[in-house]
């Protein structure tokens, strides 16, 4: 493609990395247009059913689509709560 519109669905939590991702596929293709769309994980599903993206993001596979899927950010969940003041100590999270 070197025209047209590259139209991107992703949940909400890409909502924080896929703008860097686009604004690079961006500079490397000026040309193109890029539409994301940030929305819930179902919304991206239908995006894709009624062809009306091009591509999405999401973080658990949904194997009732027929579709590739290309690992290519690791996502690890953490906890994580801040020092006590001074104390360099930790309060149990009570998990």
């Amino acid at each position: 493609m070197k025209t047209g519109t590259l139209n991107v669905s992703v949940v909400s939590s890409a909502k924080y990395f896929m703008p860097h991702i686009l604004g690079k596929f961006r500079e490397k293709f000026p040309q193109i247009k890029v539409k994301l769309e940030v929305s819930k994980r179902l919304q991206v599903k239908h995006h894709f059913l009624e062809n009306k993206t091009d591509f999405g993001s999401y973080s658990v596979i949904d194997n009732s689509i027929q579709s590739e899927h290309v690992n290519f950010l690791d996502n690890p969940l953490v906890l994580m709560q801040l020092l006590i003041q001074n104390t360099q100590t930790f309060q149990p999270l009570g998990v």
